[in-house]
């Protein structure tokens, strides 16, 4: 039954795409801190902000804490602004962030489910003790040039006009307008303006990228050695 060796493989691809995609987004959100210095500087936050650029590294590392549920609430942190120490988030602020939070936690629990479902079904592929391994890893090989196809399509259009695109997401993925902020009473979108953010998906785009040519490499090359392999014998 070969067809379950192929459709356990694609669904193992799919799984380990998604994995990689959301560990890029991972990694470039939360353990790059001197990301976060570098494109303050880069779009003058500090005078924007009007706060100092050691107050502004506090709030963004506050706000990664939060967000990584290492920090229960946004409602009494302060900081320096202008010369006054005040309460930084506006409840407007404090419920959006709760949302974004949320979803990086749907994001989190989705890479938890594609890992045991990549588990569970290799471990169904072990207890079958039919060759497997050629198959999985053409599949891999495959499903990940197809969907690379698709995401450089989007990359494309995204890259075209990235201001309509981060209104798309915020509307897909927020069912309310609390992400709709105002300078003049929201301090935080003062520090990420939206050159920040597409500075932010260029970085996961490389990360991701670098990822799945890592694990193309490593198919390609064995499949081509596993074949000379064969060959031989």
């Amino acid at each position: 039954m070969k067809w379950i060796t192929r459709i356990g493989s694609i669904i193992i691809a799919l799984c380990l795409f998604m994995i990689l995609l959301i560990n890029a987004i991972d990694y470039s959100v939360y353990y790059r801190p001197n990301f976060y210095k570098k494109t303050f500087e880069k779009y003058h936050v500090t005078a924007d902000a009007k706060m100092e650029m050691s107050e502004i590294l506090k709030v963004s590392d506050y706000l990664i804490h939060y967000l990584k549920d290492h920090e229960e609430s946004l409602e009494n942190f302060q900081a320096v602004v202008d010369g006054t120490k005040r309460v930084f988030y506006s409840q407007r602020e404090i419920l959006h962030m709760k949302d974004v939070k949320i979803l990086f936690g749907y994001g989190m629990a989705c890479r938890r489910i594609c890992i045991i479902t990549s588990i569970l079904l290799l471990f169904v592929l072990l207890i079958r003790k039919v060759p497997f391994i050629r198959t999985l890893v053409r599949c891999i090989v495959g499903t990940f040039l197809s969907l690379l196809g698709i995401l450089g399509g989007f990359a494309l259009v995204v890259s075209a006009d990235f201001n309509r695109a981060f209104l798309t997401f915020h509307r897909i993925f927020f069912n309310n307008d609390l992400w709709l902020l105002d300078p003049e009473k929201d301090w935080v979108i003062r520090l990420l303006p939206q050159g920040f953010f597409m500075d932010m998906a260029i970085v996961i785009l490389v990360v991701f990228s670098l990822s799945i040519l890592a694990v193309l490499t490593a198919c390609i090359l064995w499949l081509k050695f596993s074949r000379r392999h064969m060959s031989d014998t």
